[in-house]
């Protein structure tokens, strides 16, 4: 394996070299929060990612591994082959992660602040699939630069609780006001929640975190099936719900949106109208590969189309009976809405969040911090009667270990006379066998003068 590997990454870097670079892009000056930011191919990533409309004889050509060369028929095994926990899978990781350094060389930006059109290519790799008045802000970085294979889940849930407790929702729906850095963060954070256990739902992740268990309350749950049928409207009967329960309450929504083997996020307010997709995967947009997203939309038929034709289309599985449960499994949607418990705490970050809790689960109280404290004053409060409490256990512990120690000294004491005493009896053993060796002597000598006496 590490053979191929090397042959593999030669032939990238001679490659790489021969390439022709791109025309340098004019960059322009802003500041932090509103400086356009520049993308790089930081994935060589697959204009299909994981999903394909062909028909089997097409997938049976295309579905070989490119380390052991290995072909499988089945698109299921041939996605857990590549992407689980395989030796290839590793093999396949350092490749591309090689490759993305040396196609950063090429790089242009398709990042705009203001409403325009883009493409993304369909599942046949070649028609391009435009979508009107939608804005979109990339990052370079996605979610395996984190080490989240499988984390995807955990960052829409992180990016769920993160927009929902912003204080202005102006803010949030103002695509001016995002950055890359932003959107690394909610990544980062949501990739070190990850539990590494696979592919999760929103309720398996849901019910063992809980940082988005004390946040979200969940207002609806929905499964449907898509299909190529152009009245299915599926994702769209998704977004009508989420639209009716942000007027109903008042207030902003989340929809965590799962098919499989990928999740993604969609934040929408009533106010402004805008629906804001939030996506951790590696993609390709206008011919340009970028990492995590933040897509801005104000259309339900562009929010639709996004969903039908750039993301989540239909898979193809063939007609063999067999491919059926596959066929199903991977063409079913789930669709958690949630929102903003009214208790919920305020949002820290992660790491402040571990922080406190490690204080609180020393007292066995709730980690929700109160809205009106400061995480200063808190964690000062917290630490100086954490240390009471700690010397004053400290104390208890020394008191302890010198009774014990006083213990087993008494025991060693014990021992040591008990042994004395065995070594005693064991020397009037002796002296008691050589007493009787001696009458043992004295008996037989005087049955050999016995006749003599008589």
């Amino acid at each position: 394996m590490k053979k191929t590997t090397s042959l593999r990454l030669e032939a990238a870097s001679n490659s790489s070299s021969s390439s022709t670079t791109c025309s340098e892009v004019n960059t322009m000056e802003r500041d932090d929060q509103n400086s356009f930011l520049q993308l790089s191919n930081v994935k060589n990533n697959n204009d299909n990612g994981c999903y394909n409309n062909e028909s089997s004889k097409e997938r049976k050509r295309k579905h070989t591994c490119p380390i052991c060369n290995l072909e499988y028929n089945d698109y299921s095994l041939f996605l857990n082959h590549l992407y689980g926990d395989s030796l290839c899978s590793e093999e396949y990781q350092i490749i591309e992660d090689f490759e993305s350094k040396l196609d950063k060389k090429n790089t242009k930006s398709i990042v705009q602040y203001k409403y325009d059109t883009h493409y993304r290519k369909g599942s046949y790799g070649i028609e391009k699939i435009f979508i009107k008045d939608i804005s979109i802000i990339v990052s370079k970085l996605d979610q395996f630069s984190f080490g989240g294979k499988s984390a995807c889940t955990t960052i829409a849930c992180e990016a769920c609780i993160t927009m929902l407790s912003a204080l202005s929702v102006d803010n949030i729906s103002n695509v001016n006001k995002w950055n890359e850095s932003f959107i690394n963060k909610i990544v980062e954070n949501g990739c070190k929640q990850d539990p590494k256990l696979g592919n999760l739902s929103f309720r398996e992740v849901y019910n063992r975190n809980y940082r988005f268990s004390l946040r979200l309350e969940i207002l609806d749950e929905i499964q449907a099936k898509i299909d190529t049928n152009e009245n299915d409207n599926a994702f769209y009967g998704c977004m009508q719900r989420m639209r009716h329960y942000s007027k109903f309450i008042k207030d902003s929504v989340c929809a965590v949106i799962t098919k499989q083997p990928e999740t993604i996020m969609i934040y929408y307010n009533f106010k402004t109208n805008v629906f804001i997709l939030f996506d951790s995967h590696p993609r390709t947009t206008d011919d340009v590969s970028h990492g995590a997203s933040c897509i801005f939309l104000n259309s339900f038929d562009s929010l639709n189309t996004l969903l039908k034709e750039w993301l989540f289309p239909v898979l193809s599985f063939g007609e063999e009976e067999e491919n059926k449960g596959y066929e199903e499994m991977y063409n079913t949607v789930s669709c958690t809405i949630v929102k903003l418990k009214r208790d919920a705490p305020s949002y820290i970050d992660l790491e402040e969040e571990a922080s406190y809790d490690r204080f609180t689960r020393n007292k066995g109280t709730s980690s929700a911090l109160p809205k009106d404290a400061s995480i200063e004053e808190i964690n000062l409060e917290e630490v100086k009667e954490l240390t009471q409490n700690l010397n004053k256990k400290n104390s208890e512990l020394k008191g302890i270990i010198e009774t014990n120690n006083n213990e087993i000294n008494r025991l060693k004491n014990l021992l040591l006379e008990a042994q004395a005493r065995i070594v005693k009896q064991e020397e009037v053993l002796q002296q008691g066998k050589a007493l009787q060796n001696a009458l043992n002597s004295i008996q037989q000598s005087l049955q050999s003068i016995s006749h003599i006496l008589k």
